[in-house]
């Protein structure tokens, strides 16, 4: 009987340990004015990012098994690597190989990209922007690259002018 009203008591403990979790994990979260004006500015004055993930989509693999990427301050290149396709990141149906650059991004550089026989991709004028993250209980915001110019194109991800 002792037995039993132990067992019953473990089982008690644990669904109200449960039901707190859940509680914290998905109350409801809202961010005031202050905190979005205080990381939008933050966010805009990132100057690099660690790293850099990109892929490139119909290509074979010899085109992009070694990527040059030049580095370009104020039209000076002032440093070069190779990046590599990765044979088992292959998407078969894009033809899409993913690609990280393991180097610290400085977002007012310019990054060339030249696959063999190709003309050179270039990445530039690149901006920090705060994106929306809203789920069903939380409101939540990243600051992610979503201001960039590629190939003279400029792509502008921040859509809501409203944040």
């Amino acid at each position: 009987m002792i037995k039993l009203k132990c067992q019953v008591w473990v089982v008690i403990t644990l669904a109200v340990l449960c039901i707190i979790v859940i509680l914290i994990e998905f109350w409801p979260t809202h961010w005031t004015d202050k905190q979005r004006e205080e990381f939008a500015l933050s966010c805009s004055k990132t100057e690099f990012v660690d790293n850099l993930y990109f892929s490139v989509t119909g290509f074979s693999y010899k085109e992009v098994e070694n990527i040059r990427v030049n580095i370009i301050l104020d039209g000076k290149i002032i440093d070069s690597l190779y990046v590599h396709a990765d044979q088992k990141q292959y998407d078969s149906s894009r033809r899409s190989y993913s690609i990280w650059l393991y180097k610290k991004i400085y977002l007012k550089d310019t990054y060339e990209f030249i696959i063999s026989g190709q003309k050179p991709f270039v990445l530039s004028d690149m901006k920090m922007v705060m994106w929306p993250t809203f789920t069903e209980f939380s409101e939540g915001y990243q600051c992610i690259m979503g201001d960039y110019k590629t190939m003279g194109l400029v792509l502008n991800t921040n859509q809501n002018q409203n944040l």
